[in-house]
């Protein structure tokens, strides 16, 4: 997998202890195969059984914050995030996808360098979503690869819109790409609301309907 923050290639995992109390991405270099002594249950890679997936990567760090708050109740859906999935023009809200995307500030949360949540989150949905995520689009807003803290500042500062600000991400991933790009995409989206620390930063997933899907594989 190639990292978006490091731009470096890697095998990496997204593993979680047996109590689910503790998880994060590891690079497989740093693991020994075999059985931990220390535990009644080994660790294994989410939703994988032990297999590794190619995609992007995180940096060779597994190292988490401990504290995973941040002020947002994953469960729901913000004003904010509703507001994010509207701005792309001609888009269908879809359960799954506004469940999966509901499960990225938890990611966040856990890591000192936020880019690291970005990259451990696709991780987790390329080996829990095999079938479908490749035909998946990411976009993180906030990442510092796809927009800088001047811009932030000034989304914090009220100087651009919230609705300029993520128009600015999508541009600079992929060039000529605007709202309208994705019409009749399914679409999930969060977004930290501005009380939180991590305004700014959020994610959007649109995925090609089944219709698409089917006819691109035959």
């Amino acid at each position: 997998m190639r990292s978006s923050y490091t731009g470096k290639k890697g095998v990496y995992y997204y593993v979680t202890n047996a109590a689910g109390t503790a998880s994060g991405i590891v690079w497989r270099g740093y693991l020994t195969r075999g059985i931990n002594p220390n535990a009644t249950s080994g660790t294994t890679p989410s939703g994988d059984n032990g297999n590794s997936n190619n995609g992007n990567s995180g940096d060779n760090s597994g190292n988490t914050n401990g504290d995973a708050s941040n002020g947002t109740d994953t469960n729901t859906t913000n004003s904010l995030s509703q507001e994010l999935a509207g701005f792309f023009e001609g888009t269908v809200p879809n359960s799954q996808l506004q469940q999966i995307a509901n499960e990225y500030p938890s990611f966040v949360g856990k890591y000192s360098n936020p880019d690291i949540g970005d990259e451990a989150f696709q991780v987790m949905v390329a080996n829990k979503y095999k079938d479908t995520q490749q035909y998946m689009t990411f976009f993180f807003i906030g990442n510092s690869g796809k927009n800088n803290k001047e811009k932030q500042q000034q989304l914090k500062s009220g100087k651009i819109s919230f609705k300029d600000y993520v128009n600015n991400v999508v541009y600079a991933a992929n060039g000529n790409v605007s709202f309208t790009t994705f019409k009749n995409r399914l679409i999930g989206a969060y977004a930290f609301d501005k009380s939180s620390l991590n305004y700014g930063r959020g994610v959007v997933i649109l995925e090609y309907p089944q219709q698409d899907q089917k006819s691109s594989n035959q």
